[in-house]
């Protein structure tokens, strides 16, 4: 939810996906975990399948990775 500043965030597994209140935010933790493992998933597959030496998201993965592992 870029841009959006709520004063709480609720968990609620009755909900689909997310609501947005007056100043809240209600999230269900089952869908919240499907929706990044499905995004992070299409992302390192787009890295893997990537050009070696023209894709800027593969070489500032790699070098992100390389950073936290020296």
């Amino acid at each position: 939810m870029h841009g959006y500043i709520g004063r709480g965030v609720y968990i609620d597994h009755e909900i689909e996906s997310l609501e947005i209140g007056d100043g809240f935010l209600v999230i269900n933790p089952y869908w919240f975990w499907r929706a990044f493992k499905n995004r992070y998933q299409g992302l390192f597959e787009e890295v893997r399948k990537g050009d070696r030496h023209n894709n800027p998201r593969r070489m500032s993965c790699l070098r992100y990775i390389s950073t936290m592992l020296t």
